[in-house]
């Protein structure tokens, strides 16, 4: 699952799917769900896709330091799936930059639950 980011030429899920494949997973077994541009979304739309195919688990894959909040927005979506931390991690300063994002978005989702706001998405860039 995933879109495409203002940085990329491709979706997050075609990546994904290149990986999968390599992996040995037949083609015919992956669904794609591109359009999604925040977690919300991204659960949001894997909810669709899970719905209509029948689907009741889900195994959430993502970067170890965004488990946490996937976990949480994937549950109150209505998905209760298991969530395993992406084997690779980025360089140093991506990192960094990605867990202090990450803290940042705990809290706004924190708060938007809190106050009853609705989906949000914020463009990168």
């Amino acid at each position: 699952t995933g879109g495409v980011s203002p940085y990329t030429t491709r979706s997050e899920a075609d990546a994904c799917r290149e990986i999968l494949m390599r992996s040995g997973v037949a083609p015919a077994a992956i669904r794609l769900e591109e359009r999604s541009r925040s977690t919300e979304e991204n659960a949001l739309f894997t909810l669709e896709i899970m719905q209509a195919n029948g689907w009741r688990d889900a195994l959430i894959v993502s970067d170890g330091y965004h488990l946490l909040r996937a976990d949480w927005i994937f549950r109150e979506t209505g998905i209760d799936g298991v969530t395993v931390a992406a084997a690779t991690r980025p360089p140093a300063p991506q990192f960094a930059s990605a867990i202090l994002r990450e803290v940042i978005a705990l809290q706004w989702y924190a708060f938007k639950s809190r106050v009853g706001i609705d989906l949000t998405h914020v463009p990168i860039g």
